[in-house]
This record gives C-alpha cells, structure tokens and sequence, in this order.
C-alpha cells in the first residue's frame, strides 16, 4: 500500500484551494482542521483503523464543531483520492445529526423601531445597517465591497461571496445612503474608525460586530450570538412571508442550490402553516355545531 505524508497532501490541499480562489475565512478553517489531522495522522492512509473516529470524537465543542471537521476531512479525503490515488479515508464516517435551530429574526414590533434606533447613528454605521436588511449579503461580503460594485448598476449591486459573484437587488435609499459617504483611495466602501496602523483601513469584523451589538442593545435585544447574519435572515424570512418564492430567495442569499434555501429557511414558515392550518383543520366542523 502507498503512504503518503499528510503534510504534503495538505500542502497539496491548500495550494489547491488558493488556485479556486476559496475566501481566506474558507481557508483559514481549513488549516485549522487539517493542523489536526496531520497531528493525529501523520502518514495517509491511517495506519490504525478508527484513529479518525477516535480524533473526531476528542474534538471539543458542539455537534456542529465536529460536523466543520468532518466536512473539511471529507474534502481533503476526496482531493487525497483524485489527485494522489490514496484509499479514502472518511468511507463509511458518518456525521452528528445536528438539532434544528430557529435563531432570531426581527418581528414587526422589531422593524418599526429601527428608523428611531438608527436615528442616533452615524452615517456610515446607519448606511451598514439599512444595506445589510435591504439586501441580505454576508458580512464577508459586505466587507468586501467596493465603492465601483455601486456604481455599475442603478438598481443592483455586485458582491463576491462564496460561490463567486452574484448580483443582488438594491433599494434606492440603500444605494444613497452608501455613495453619500466619503470615498477611500482602496475603493472599499466602509472603513473603520482605528488609529495607528489600522487607521484607513477597511472596516472589519469587529467594527460590524460592535454596531450590530449597539443596534440590538437599543431595541431592547439581548445580544448573545446575534450578529450580521441577522439581517440576512430576517430579510429572507420577510420576503417569503410576504409572498416570495424560495428561487427568488435563492438568487438573493446566493444558496448554491434551492434545496439549501428551503432548509434553512422552512422553519421561519410557520406562520404561514398556521394560518393554513386555521383554515382546513377538519375539526373545524365542531365550531359550527358549537
């Protein structure tokens, strides 16, 4: 049987990934999984059987902890097979099943107190919040977006994520409020408030963390895990709600499949199945006789 170093397959790996252009948060959880690996398996294929096994269940953390190392093996498992020959060593490994969770939206109550919370806001910290609700991209992508990426279209906007570019909609009050504020000579659209040697640079995760976190504490929210990615929810959630179709929410959260768009976002429909539901339950018929 041939063995290779895991090292140099993972070298092999990231070189890989870096040609796809993946995004440096894509990669950098890569490392991080496959530093383990390496650890516990530094020949591939495994010379002992269930030492995998057994390195999955020693990481720490949540199910979905273990499901992010399982994923990354899987990959670098199916490149080891296609570019090097090696026996496939995630045959057969199966992952946790992971417990659905509905994670926070805005309700209406939450919507019509957004114009008085942002009226204390800057104009840049009020621009950020308005187009991340108005068009649902990551925060990745909001950090990377460029002044020119308005600019190209009046009713559009285009973001690089991670299927690539896409274009998504946006509302002409969003589009204002962005053009509005002042341009940087790297293009990028937002930048932070830092001194020293982060002063002129693109604002980071941090800085979107902390205005979220001040928008949320002034609505009454608790903080907890509820970031940028709230807006991107609610948004969907809205939409579908209000009679949109799962491909057009598809096309503007940028989901690789439509299948991926339904499953996470079926959930956020129960109001819709109650209303339903209200209407053809049979047992409708005692309340006429009552």
């Amino acid at each position: 049987m041939r063995y290779l170093r895991t090292q140099e397959v993972i070298d092999s790996f990231m070189a890989d990934c870096e040609l796809r252009e993946l995004s440096e948060k894509t990669r950098s959880e890569y490392r991080r999984h496959l530093k383990y690996l390496s650890i516990i398996c530094p020949q591939l294929p495994p010379r002992k059987l269930g030492i995998i096994q057994q390195a999955l269940i020693n990481v720490k953390g949540s199910s979905y902890n273990r499901h992010a190392y399982i994923r990354t093996f899987r990959r670098f498992a199916n490149f080891s097979v296609d570019t090097y020959g090696i026996e496939n060593f995630m045959k057969g490994i199966k992952p946790p099943k992971l417990p659905r969770k509905i994670l926070p939206t805005f309700s209406e109550t939450d919507f019509s107190l957004l114009p008085w919370a942002l009226s204390t806001f800057s104009d840049r910290d009020r621009a950020i919040i308005i187009l991340l609700l108005d068009t649902a991209i990551r925060q990745g992508e909001l950090m990377g977006l460029k002044r020119e990426d308005l600019l190209q279209f009046e009713d559009r906007i285009v973001v690089y994520g991670k299927t690539g570019y896409r274009m998504v909609p946006i509302s002409p009050i969003a589009r204002e409020m962005c053009l509005a504020l002042p341009s940087h000579k790297d293009g990028y659209l937002f930048h932070g408030n830092g001194t020293g040697r982060y002063k002129d640079t693109p604002l980071g995760k941090r800085g979107i963390y902390d205005i979220c976190r001040k928008l949320f504490n002034k609505i009454g929210w608790k903080y907890d895990k509820k970031g940028a990615h709230t807006f991107r929810r609610s948004h969907i959630k809205h939409l579908l709600l209000d009679g949109g179709n799962l491909k057009e929410a598809q096309m503007i959260a940028g989901h690789s499949s439509i299948q991926v768009t339904a499953d996470a976002y079926a959930p956020y429909l129960i109001e819709d199945v109650v209303r339903a539901h209200h209407k053809h339950t049979p047992v409708k018929i005692f309340e006429e006789v009552k």
